[in-house]
């Protein structure tokens, strides 16, 4: 089976110049990556006398990977990984063993892979250090089908490990565009409120109005909005379920906000003896401020995910990929 290289990818709509501006950088790089898995397939097609099985297992993952290019990035990274384990199994030994010193390169830097992953790809590395003695050392026989096997999979838990990686991304552009669809209509409201009622926030009796609660309760949504959009700037270290838990606690934001601008507007009213004695601006700051508090709430449930010192055992050994939810 030839592939074609690059007329897959013929989405419509944008114009070419509209498209280079707007494109996510990940797809492209993901774009770059299929192109360059079909064109290295080909030639081992050509060239090579790759086993069926793994051709069509190295085809079907490509096909699945140029399929999730235009609606999952993430996912496209997952199938793209697969492609490149399959042609990994068809390299000879001496190609092979290059992988094996890339990945072993690869663990010398730091925060790369987690603990427990970069411990079991040393020990399947470790199989080929016992009988070449050193990688990159000279003279090494023909690899067995186990150190070709412990090659493979220490390539699958890095490849896994990135994927992992792709997923948290895209959990926190998730959570970057619901915090945007729910802030965006509050501050529009917000705006238009106290832009009709601007000339009244000094005036006599409007102190004592509904606008005035409701300003309270708006102002301490867009406050706790505002503090998580905030944190958002950040990829968290919280394991994927946990992440994901966290998540679901987008929405949650919306009352706790809206309690913490009605509380303070309760507490401004009965602080004053005289409603014209409230201080407006003061009472609309601290709503604003007020919905902060949300990061004491929803934050406090999954501080305790990952704790100092957890990662790793006294005996060096980090936990298992199964208790880290990975």
């Amino acid at each position: 089976m030839t592939l074609a290289v690059g007329v897959w990818d013929k989405r419509p709509g944008f114009s070419l110049h509209l498209r280079k501006i707007f494109r996510d950088p990940q797809r492209s790089r993901l774009h770059a990556e299929i192109e360059e898995l079909e064109a290295e397939l080909e030639a081992l097609q050509r060239y090579s006398d790759m086993p069926k099985t793994i051709m069509e297992l190295a085809e079907n993952y490509l096909e699945r990977a140029k399929e999730a290019y235009g609606r999952d990035v993430e996912e496209g990274w997952q199938q793209a990984f697969h492609v490149r384990e399959q042609l990994v199994r068809c390299l000879h030994d001496d190609r092979l063993r290059r992988v094996a010193d890339n990945l072993h390169a690869e663990l010398t830097e730091a925060g790369r892979l987690e603990p427990w992953r970069r411990v079991a790809v040393q020990r399947h590395l470790r199989m080929l250090e016992q009988v070449d003695g050193q990688l990159g050392g000279q003279g090494r026989g023909a690899l067995t089908e186990g150190q070709r096997d412990a090659i493979i999979e220490a390539l699958r838990l890095r490849n896994q490990g990135l994927a992992n990686s792709y997923w948290r991304l895209a959990m926190v552009r998730r959570h970057q565009s619901l915090l945007m669809l729910i802030g965006f209509p509050v501050l529009v409201v917000s705006l238009v409120i106290l832009a009709n009622s601007a000339s009244g926030l000094t005036a006599d009796g409007w102190q004592g109005g509904a606008v005035l609660w409701v300003l309270s309760v708006l102002l301490g949504i867009l406050g706790a909005i505002t503090s998580a959009a905030q944190r958002s700037t950040t990829i968290p270290s919280q394991r994927i379920p946990e992440q994901l838990g966290s998540q679901l606690a987008t929405w949650s934001r919306l009352p706790i906000g809206a309690v913490a601008g009605l509380t303070v507007w309760l507490f401004s009213i009965a602080t004053v003896q005289e409603p014209a004695d409230l201080n407006v601006a003061n009472l609309l700051l601290a709503a604003f401020g007020a919905g902060f508090a949300e990061r004491l709430i929803v934050q406090g449930s999954g501080s305790h995910v990952i704790q100092p010192g957890r990662e790793a055992g006294p005996n060096g050994l980090a936990r298992s990929g199964r208790d880290r939810g990975e």
